[in-house]
């Protein structure tokens, strides 16, 4: 049976915040719904916490500090709040058990090691609107394909560090950012040109795929990167 998170009292100052703080009455639960009128969630409100196995939250929440459910290595489904506008530091990291998640449509930043760890995650799409990823997919093992839109304009170089099964990138016609995804050797040379075929003017931005992809592009293939302005690396 589900169970609710008991709701906290308002501060004396009058704040109708709301915050989740540490272990509210959820640390024994699997399924657990956070009721509305809640706005955010402490720092390590659910830190490992391996008996949670279900997350849904209410869209009047906010704001998540870092490590929300670090460590929740049980955790199989999440519902996130429409209204979050980041994904917070180490907010998932660890969370084994976890193989998708939607992210809504509001979220603007994912940030450091947000999903790492999360060995069974296989595919993420990246909603229109977010600018900035952090080394978000840090050994995310299973991960397969990923979708990134033409909205980011900050993207670490570690990404996607030791997602080693990470077979296909789609970047939205238009994407004109940086990024690094050499870490993966298993891009074909249809998805690599993929890649650089999004790319409009892309004066000053590199691509870097690594020796091993390069090696897969032909001078003629190398030459549409350049024509873009874009370098390969």
């Amino acid at each position: 049976m589900p169970v609710i998170c008991r709701l906290p009292q308002k501060s004396s100052g009058g704040s109708s915040d709301m915050v989740l703080p540490i272990g509210t009455n959820c640390r024994p639960t699997r399924d657990v719904t956070i009721p509305n009128g809640i706005t955010s969630i402490a720092q390590y409100a659910f830190y490992s916490n391996t008996a949670v196995t279900s997350i849904i939250m209410p869209n009047t929440i906010t704001f998540c500090a870092d490590n929300t459910f670090d460590g929740c290595t049980n955790l199989i489904n999440v519902t996130l709040s429409e209204n979050l506008t980041s994904l917070s530091n180490y907010m998932f990291s660890g969370c084994s058990k976890l193989t998708s998640i939607t992210i809504p449509n509001n979220i603007k930043n994912i940030g450091t090691q947000t999903f790492a760890s999360c060995s069974l995650l296989n595919n993420i799409i990246i909603p229109n609107g977010v600018t900035a990823i952090g080394n978000a997919f840090i050994s995310c093992a299973a991960l397969k394909t990923i979708n990134l839109p033409n909205s980011i304009t900050t993207f670490n170089a570690g990404a996607f560090l030791g997602s080693t099964n990470l077979e296909f990138i789609t970047l939205e016609n238009g994407f004109n950012c940086s990024i690094t995804i050499s870490s993966s050797t298993k891009y074909s040379r249809d998805t690599i040109m993929a890649m650089i075929n999004a790319y409009a003017n892309a004066s000053g931005k590199t691509l870097t795929i690594g020796t091993t992809n390069l090696a897969k592009l032909s001078t003629e293939d190398k030459a549409v990167a350049s024509n873009k302005g874009l370098t390969l690396a």
